[in-house]
């Protein structure tokens, strides 16, 4: 019996001992000791704590070291991405086919290693936000080398757990937006960029104050904001903003870009931007649907583009941009489909109402000069092919057409028309005059082709026009004598 109470004595010694901490210190796994005096329970607690914010320096260093691969792997795939993605594709070269083949195989080998190096470092230290920022640029690349929507949101959820630790970085939030904006998730797009800016804006005072210039207003001023920074969180507001069609918003958007773009290239992106805007009268759901039209024209789907360019006249707000269509798909008929006579009716019809300047017969607006441009050359080149299949007066008409419009070519029209007419001396000698009245629109042939046809009008009056007859003859010999 009293040995049982000398041990319960005992137990109940060694319990108290152990629980306040007085003897022993209490060791870690990673090495580390508790001071005496630190109870099991908050010893518990502190270490709860602390494994929420420390790693050990052994688990550092490798994390590191698989960073520092990565980091290698990135750079190398990311150069060689920029190369083949920049570079002209010549598709029927097989020795460059065959090079970006073997440079699209180390892209993606590089990246998947990157990436499987960059989550296992991640693990091993997940208080390192330069690894996991790294690794939303590896998914980032990752998208747009495979062109695959999910690495594109791999990508957001890191930079969204950047962000939630550490709001004072503008460039985080642009790089979110970017991602979105690859995703077409304009609006959260739009919204990151926008808090880009607000961070930039706000944290400007750490920077150093510098001069810079805004070629807007000519001016020079002092600040610490980077202008190339600056104008691009703005830039692209205002461009996912035009994916959102809000036409309002985005011009007043772009005309802050342009007050503070610091460079002549930038000021042409914004000016670009905004004439595509405004090209019907800010519809930009048409500016959009001309773009995929035109598109399918480099893809040499020409019938798909004429459907397209005719389903969305309708929809135009503006006669001008109407005008404009009407003239693509006259060229599509003329040039691709085999409608060539279609085609120059279509584009007469728009150019025949235009007003012109009384001085010399050009179209008022300049934009149209390319139209009386292509529909006099669209119905000289007709007219000749007619020509060739003896069907002269299909031919005589596209001839008159041609030289009633004021081109470069008008010359050309009024002389091949003369060559139809030579049954008519009368008709042709009033057409060579008035080809002869500008003669320097002539080159040496022409002038040549001119007098000749003349003369042989001339000759048809008899001994009525002698005169005239051995004075063109005269001007003849002294022009092929020159």
């Amino acid at each position: 019996m009293k040995r049982i109470f000398i041990i319960i004595i005992v137990a109940i010694i060694l319990i108290q001992v152990y629980g306040c901490g007085v003897i022993l210190k209490l060791k870690r796994d990673d090495g580390e000791f508790f001071p005496s005096g630190i109870d099991s329970l908050t010893a518990v607690e502190s270490d709860s704590i602390t494994s929420r914010l420390f790693v050990s320096e052994a688990r550092k260093r490798k994390a590191f070291e698989l960073f520092s691969e990565a980091q290698q792997n990135y750079e190398l795939a990311d150069s060689l991405w920029d190369f083949i993605s920049t570079k002209q594709q010549d598709t029927a070269d097989s020795i460059f086919l065959q090079i970006r083949n073997e440079k699209r195989n180390i892209i993606s080998q590089k990246l998947e290693r990157a990436a499987h190096e960059l989550r296992k470092a991640a693990r091993i230290d997940p208080f390192n936000l330069t690894i996991k920022d790294l690794l939303a640029k590896v998914y980032t690349l990752q998208g747009d080398f495979t062109e695959e929507s999910a690495y594109y949101e791999k990508a957001i959820i890191e930079l969204k757990e950047i962000i939630s630790r550490d709001k004072s970085e503008h460039v985080l939030y642009y790089r979110l937006g970017e991602n979105y904006y690859k995703l077409n998730e304009w609006q959260k797009a739009y919204q990151n960029y926008r808090q880009a800016e607000h961070v930039l804006l706000q944290t400007a005072f750490l920077n150093e104050k510098k001069e810079k210039k805004l070629l807007a207003g000519n001016y020079v001023v002092v600040d610490s904001i980077d202008a190339e920074i600056h104008f691009r969180y703005v830039y692209y507001q205002a461009i996912t903003v035009a994916k959102l069609y809000n036409t309002e918003l985005a011009l007043s958007l772009f005309q802050k870009a342009q007050q503070i773009a610091p460079s002549k290239n930038q000021l042409k992106f914004v000016d670009n931007y905004t004439k595509w805007i405004r090209w019907d009268g800010g519809n930009i759901a048409a500016s959009e649907k001309k773009n995929q039209c035109l598109q399918l024209i480099k893809e040499k789907k020409y019938k798909q583009a004429k459907i397209g360019f005719e389903d969305m006249i309708d929809d135009l707000n503006t006669q001008k941009a109407r005008d404009e269509i009407g003239w693509r798909i006259a060229c599509i008929e003329y040039e691709y489909l085999d409608q060539e006579k279609k085609g120059c009716d279509r584009l007469y019809k728009i150019i025949k109402n235009q007003p012109v300047n009384e001085n010399n017969g050009l179209p008022v607006d300049p934009d149209y000069k390319r139209y009386f441009t292509d529909c006099g050359k669209m119905f000289y080149k007709l007219g000749l092919n007619l020509k060739k299949k003896s069907k002269y007066k299909s031919a005589y008409r596209c001839f008159e057409n041609a030289s009633q419009i004021q081109w470069f070519g008008r010359w050309e029209s009024l002389l091949e028309l003369a060559k139809l007419t030579v049954q008519d001396p009368d008709k042709t000698l009033e057409i060579i005059n008035l080809i002869l009245s500008s003669p320097h629109n002539l080159d040496k042939t022409e002038h040549l082709d001119a007098l000749t046809l003349k003369l042989k009008a001339l000759k048809r009056f008899g001994t009525n026009r002698l005169d005239d007859v051995k004075n063109t003859y005269k001007q003849i010999r002294t022009l092929q004598q020159r």
